[in-house]
């Protein structure tokens, strides 16, 4: 499956981008991970996905630090396949897989026992992994307060609480 990224992919849609087979962006494309903006951990398997394009240290600081990337710097990284004018990009039919995965920096804890790496997990763990870190991350006073400021478009305040 392709993904068409005509413009921005962030957060959820970053993830199901990364599950696509390839990836083709318009050259004013953008791509961010966005979780940490607004106090959440990532979901729909992004963390997988990412750590298998970028590796385990890559991953980590795009999901921590979740900086704006250009079609062109995403490709570098080997997160887009290919980089067109957007009068190149044409699409027809189902153009991004739906998809499921996600690097939690370095771990997944799946129900009992022994965290494992997001690089060498299979993805049905990286998804459990995932579910059980956002329900965590989501229920907190900073995820409430990331995502009110979000939608005032102002920058959130975190408390750690």
């Amino acid at each position: 499956m392709v993904a068409a990224l005509p413009g921005a992919a962030a957060g959820a849609g970053l993830s199901i981008a990364l599950a696509a087979d390839i990836r083709i962006a318009a050259e004013r494309a953008v791509l961010v991970t966005a979780f940490a903006g607004v106090g959440a951990s990532g979901d729909f398997g992004g963390s997988w996905f990412l750590t298998q394009l970028v590796g385990t240290a890559k991953a980590k600081e795009l999901y921590f630090t979740s900086p704006r990337l250009s079609a062109n710097e995403a490709r570098e990284l080997g997160m887009v396949d290919q980089v067109l004018p957007k009068r190149g990009l044409r699409a027809s039919g189902p153009v991004i897989v739906p998809g499921a995965g996600r690097p939690c920096a370095d771990r997944h804890q799946a129900d009992e026992g022994e965290p494992q790496r997001a690089i060498t997990c299979d993805l049905g763990t990286a998804l459990d992994g995932e579910a059980a870190n956002m329900v965590r991350s989501m229920s907190t006073a900073d995820h409430r307060a990331a995502a009110a400021a979000f939608v005032e478009k102002r920058s959130p305040v975190f408390r750690g609480e």
